[in-house]
């Protein structure tokens, strides 16, 4: 490799560190405001945020799911289809609402391995079950 193919490829290495630390910088302890969902018993619950893996963060519940009127589905991860390095994708959580009432789900977006620190982003979801 050349001398001017290796610093090209040695500056878009520092650009990407510098992108990624500016990302985490910049969302440090932001808590995101609540939102509100009414669903009818029997119905899916579907929440999408927005999610950057190649930064190491994501979206875990922030406590057990320890409640009786929903169940979780599945979740998945959707890779942006851009080609643009570090382009966010977005996680797909499913939950089936199962018996009238109300709860809230807490998402924390964090890195597994950092469990000493607080989450960079907050998202609280207040669910409301109605029967049919």
């Amino acid at each position: 490799m050349g001398k001017r193919n290796l610093f090209v490829v040695l500056l878009t290495c520092a650009v990407f560190l510098l992108t990624v630390t500016s990302f985490a910088q910049s969302v440090k302890d932001q808590v995101v405001s609540e939102s509100v969902i009414n669903v009818t018993v029997g119905e899916n619950i579907v929440i999408i945020l927005e999610s950057n893996r190649t930064t190491g963060y994501l979206w875990r519940l922030g406590s057990d799911l320890n409640d009786d009127k929903i169940e979780f589905v599945k979740s998945n991860y959707f890779a942006s289809k851009t080609k643009l390095l570090g382009a966010p994708g977005k996680e797909t959580w499913i939950f089936k609402a199962l018996k009238p009432g109300r709860l809230t789900l807490v998402f924390e977006y964090r890195r597994p391995w950092e469990k000493k620190l607080k989450p960079i982003k907050i998202e609280n979801f207040t669910i409301i079950i109605k029967e049919k």
